[in-house]
């Protein structure tokens, strides 16, 4: 049985990658359960056993991927109603979670605050001076791999997207379309980044973020020291392949690893920065709110106004 085929027959609007990630998942339960088939997915129980050693969000993705399968499938309504009452479950415990403002327990060892990142990225900027990696006629694999990695996490410390610079183009204004890639877009004086794939784009779509001045110096040395030209993809692996969403996150967690003994993904990365610009406000929103008797959601929409 082609899943991949299947699944995308069911849910014609369904991203590839969304897609891609489910096949794989569900691939894995199939070989974790030694089964030819998919007729093991009809015993819950046993399910809910296997899969009770992993982390609760990591679950979560499981039991989705198995609800989008027997879907596709058809026929199995009460099974599925059972794999959607646990995946609920899940849900409410990461919704509780997200409520407190507090990092989880499995993530506690590995967040950091913002001025880490920073002196790990100046260890990395001292790397690539005392080996002279600007007057080197040519890189090798170990040089590349360096200026590639500071480039990713110097972005994301500025503009913390998701794993979003995959595949991205790098393009004069001419160039960018509305398709399935993501551009680095270098305009006269202006540089910016052009968002069409990534996690919410049905809702936003089309999206334009103005790269600050401290990471466009950054994208400039990446660009000229990398020697790419326009058309070109942004970042690549030793054999010239585009980095996809998965090489990048294991590029950033081998980096991590090596200079902090962290591990510092892509999602982490969002949520240091991210912390450290609002968590303050946060706590004094949820002070206020509680003084004036309401939440804080209809405190901004009906109380917090601007000029």
């Amino acid at each position: 049985m082609d899943i991949e085929k299947l699944i995308k027959e069911k849910r014609p609007t369904s991203k590839d990658s969304t897609i891609k990630a489910n096949v794989s998942r569900l691939n894995l339960l199939k070989k974790m359960m030694k089964s030819d088939d998919w007729d093991f997915l009809d015993d819950v129980s046993k399910i809910e056993k296997s899969l009770n050693t992993k982390h609760y969000t990591t679950q979560r993705n499981y039991y989705n991927s198995i609800i989008v399968l027997l879907d596709a499938m058809g026929g199995k309504e009460d099974i599925i109603e059972q794999y959607t009452t646990i995946r609920d479950k899940l849900n409410e415990q990461y919704i509780e979670e997200n409520n407190t403002g507090k990092i989880s327990e499995k993530q506690k060892d590995n967040f950091v605050d913002r001025e880490v990142i920073i002196t790990m990225l100046k260890k990395m900027e001292k790397e690539i001076r005392d080996q002279k990696l600007k007057k080197k006629d040519v890189l090798n694999n170990f040089d590349k791999e360096l200026f590639t990695v500071y480039t990713i996490y110097s972005l994301l410390l500025h503009l913390p997207i998701r794993n979003d610079m995959a595949n991205m183009k790098y393009v004069k204004k001419s160039g960018v379309k509305e398709d399935e890639f993501n551009y680095l877009v270098k305009d006269k004086n202006k540089m910016y980044i052009i968002l069409n794939n990534y996690k919410t784009n049905k809702t936003f779509g089309q999206k334009e973020l103005t790269v600050p001045p401290q990471l466009k110096k950054v994208f400039n040395m990446y660009i000229k020291y990398m020697k790419k030209d326009f058309g070109d993809t942004l970042f690549v692996s030793s054999r010239n392949n585009p980095l996809n969403r998965n090489q990048i996150s294991q590029l950033l967690l081998k980096t991590s690893q090596k200079y902090l003994n962290k591990n510092i993904s892509t999602t982490m990365m969002r949520k240091i920065v991210l912390s450290d610009k609002f968590a303050e406000s946060n706590e004094d929103k949820k002070k206020m709110a509680n003084i004036a008797g309401h939440s804080v959601s209809t405190m901004d929409m009906s109380y917090v106004k601007t000029i």
